[in-house]
């Protein structure tokens, strides 16, 4: 099976599992993952997509990851919940 055809799977069963497959990534939503990655230092891509997504939906970010995420709570820049 190549790459492709493996892609298609995942995501096909991501969808039968319950994953919400959102398409609202409109202007406002890019503008606040540039604006957390220009201001905050050393957080990833991905962090700022997880940050943007869940202050859009009023949610907080549910990590494990004490190492990054406890200062962007304590910066007060979206609710974080620590899994552990």
């Amino acid at each position: 099976v190549d790459g492709e055809q493996r892609a298609g799977a995942l995501i096909s069963d991501l969808l039968e599992i319950g994953l919400i497959y959102r398409a609202d990534m409109d202007e406002a939503y890019w503008k606040d993952v540039g604006g957390l990655k220009a201001h905050i230092a050393r957080i990833s891509l991905a962090d700022c997509f997880a940050i943007s997504l869940a202050r859009r939906l009023g949610l907080p970010v549910l990590t494990s990851d004490h190492h990054e995420f406890d200062n962007i709570l304590a910066q007060g820049v979206c609710a974080v919940a620590f899994i552990r």
